[in-house]
């Protein structure tokens, strides 16, 4: 994207105003809302489906729907479900930015699949976390666990993860190139170094630790972060969906393949990604593989040459895809 279009889209969100609720697998009842609309389906038409047949296994959903007494779900009654026996998460959402002006575009640190911008959503924790983060681990304010030359917040809000997305508002198309989290990752660590150092006596819960001791900080990790190490990368994800679909009318979403987001941002495979974020997680969320990518990376002469610059001619970059405004025609 280009700078006019980059700041177009962030007037979209008010800052420090926007609330994302999520909790585990939310995004099977979001998703299906919007593909069903006031279509009706019952699990064994689902089921039939191939792309849906996972969501219609999920626990929650079959739960919910079996308190219909005809057995049938729309868009509308969906969007009544809220859980009584999970905890919901209220993440903070704000804006970023993240890339290089077009005439800089040799430069491979931003990993960008074509030149220019790419706008960053970020999943912020909690008001409610930070508080617990505080109290425990960050009396100074000090963010230990983010890494400020990536695309995140600190102060103010702590992001927990982010989304970097570039976007074409023309096309209703838009292609989400990561979805990462710093401060899981190396909350995680030290948390493991911790404990081993506990396990061989060479620290006690009582030692200082940064602005802390030894034993908030792992208390802080048991109770605040553990929870959110098997949702995190799923409320991103549907965080991103709703915000392209709902705040700026995308319909059609592109995700890297782990092939795909190698070859596109030159990315050397012994610092690639978690291979999970881009085979599992997409498939889960019903993206199906497609042999062309987003037509405007065509456009891109940087994205042109990485593509002939691949060092087997026989490859193919697969993508994922997930058309959230579709009409799919379910059998009662």
């Amino acid at each position: 994207m280009n700078t006019e279009e980059l700041r177009l889209i962030r007037d979209c969100l008010p800052e420090g105003r926007t609330k994302y609720y999520y909790f585990k697998d939310a995004y099977v009842f979001q998703i299906l809302k919007w593909k069903l609309g006031e279509a009706q389906a019952t699990a064994s038409s689902l089921k039939q489906h191939a792309q849906w047949q996972r969501f219609a296994k999920k626990e929650a959903f079959a739960r919910y729907l079996s308190k219909w007494p005809d057995g049938l779900v729309d868009g509308e009654r969906l969007g009544y479900y809220w859980p009584s026996d999970q905890q919901v998460h209220a993440f903070r959402l704000t804006l970023g930015e993240w890339g290089q002006e077009p005439s800089n575009q040799n430069d491979s640190w931003f990993q960008t699949s074509r030149s220019g911008w790419n706008l960053v959503l970020q999943l912020n924790f909690p008001a409610e976390h930070d508080r617990e983060y505080r109290n425990l681990v960050g009396p100074d304010g000090g963010s230990y666990f983010a890494w400020t030359f990536h695309p995140v917040r600190v102060g103010q809000y702590n992001t927990l993860a982010w989304a970097r997305l570039d976007i074409d508002l023309d096309r209703g198309v838009a292609l989400i190139e990561e979805i990462q989290t710093d401060w899981l990752r190396e909350a995680a660590s030290q948390r493991s170094h911790l404990a081993k150092e506990l396990k061989q006596g060479r620290l006690k819960l009582d030692d200082r630790w940064w602005q802390s001791t030894v034993g908030n900080v792992i208390s802080y990790f048991d109770r605040n972060l553990e929870p959110l190490l098997d949702v995190w990368d799923e409320a991103m994800l549907s965080a991103a969906l709703w915000f392209l679909y709902k705040e700026l009318g995308v319909s059609r979403v592109y995700y890297h393949t782990w092939e795909s987001g190698l070859l596109y941002k030159q990315l050397p495979e012994d610092s690639a990604p978690p291979r999970s974020l881009y085979t599992k997680l997409p498939k889960r969320f019903g993206f199906e593989k497609v042999e062309m990518g987003p037509s405007f990376l065509d456009e891109s002469q940087k994205s042109r040459r990485f593509w002939k610059r691949r060092k087997d001619k026989r490859t193919t970059a697969a993508w994922w895809r997930l058309d959230l405004e579709s009409a799919v025609q379910f059998a009662k």
